[in-house]
């Protein structure tokens, strides 16, 4: 994995579009966890860990992110 990378428990994707925007914004204010502008997150297994975004409007209105795929910078 990237350097900066998180292995979560479950799938990212597999999160509430709450709780991936909640993750990825409190990581975002990490500076070590981000990897040229994203938060890198993964699962279990050897799914391989994908980019993250945290936007003003994720902030704003989290649970309006209709899939967590809208947050993923690739």
């Amino acid at each position: 994995d990237p350097a900066g990378s998180v292995r979560l428990s479950s799938q990212p994707e597999d999160l509430s579009e709450e709780a991936l925007a909640q993750l990825v914004c409190t990581y975002a204010e990490n500076e070590a966890l981000v990897t040229e502008g994203s938060v890198v997150l993964g699962g279990p297994g050897a799914y391989p860990p994908r980019g993250y975004v945290c936007t003003s409007q994720t902030k704003a209105r989290p649970q309006d992110v209709t899939t967590p795929d809208a947050l993923v910078r690739d």
